[in-house]
């Protein structure tokens, strides 16, 4: 998320409400005793984070109108934003998954994310804050990103949008119950996925199973786009490759 697209009314919703009682705890402390952010209740740490969101490095976007897919993380993890490159952390394995299920010819470094453009595939992340984890997020936090976060999808109108993991679809839509693979629901008008996320932390897929995931999408984005070419009785170009 690019830091102009921060939805400026709930920021402004939740200051209102929350920050005269943060400003009488401040108060009672002392004006020199900080206040313990784990003290703080959900909105008031939620108030901090957003407002805190343009003082934290972040990881640009690799969005171009258009695409076939967009692949879309919870939020960049500390290695990827300090660098500047997608999944740039060591135990990442989202770049040898993306060659050994058939999206691009050859597995793309990190420090070469742009490259991923060229497959037609997108790369972006619902909240901006980077953190050693996505655990460290809290679900409101996410809720607050939700808007701006569907109106970029809008606006860039992706055909297909896989989010890693179930936690950022489940918190914006308020479903608990997500399922893996292909979405009943659009999202910003897209067809939505659910793939497993392919950090390093988690163990609960190992690399055949993350392929076979990420290879059922790509044929499914690319079997759309070849029913597409032949409704317009004309064949794809260099950027709807998968």
């Amino acid at each position: 998320m690019r830091l102009g697209s921060i939805p400026k009314f709930p920021v402004r919703r939740f200051h209102e409400r929350c920050r005269p009682t943060l400003i009488t705890s401040a108060a009672r402390s002392g004006p020199c005793r900080p206040i313990s952010h784990n003290a703080l209740p959900r909105c008031h740490a939620a108030w901090l984070a957003m407002t805190n969101v343009v003082s934290e490095q972040s990881l640009p976007d690799l969005l171009e109108p258009g695409l076939p897919l967009i692949f879309c993380g919870i939020n960049p993890g500390m290695r990827a934003a300090s660098t500047g490159h997608h999944f740039a952390g060591r135990g990442n394995r989202f770049w040898r998954v993306m060659h050994l299920a058939g999206f691009t010819a050859e597995q793309i470094r990190p420090e070469d994310d742009r490259t991923v453009l060229r497959y037609g595939c997108g790369l972006t992340t619902v909240v901006p804050r980077p953190t050693a984890q996505a655990a460290e997020l809290s679900r409101l936090e996410i809720e607050l990103a939700g808007d701006a976060f569907r109106r970029k999808i809008e606006q860039y109108a992706p055909r297909h949008i896989a989010f890693l993991g179930k936690m950022a679809l489940a918190a914006i839509s308020g479903t608990r119950n997500i399922e893996w693979g292909p979405q009943t629901n659009r999202f910003g008008g897209a067809h939505a996925w659910v793939l497993p996320n392919p950090s390093g932390l988690n163990r609960a897929f190992d690399l055949d199973a993350l392929v076979a995931a990420y290879r059922e999408v790509r044929i499914a984005v690319a079997s759309a786009q070849r029913d597409a070419a032949a409704a317009r009785g004309a064949t794809t170009g260099g950027r709807d490759r998968l």
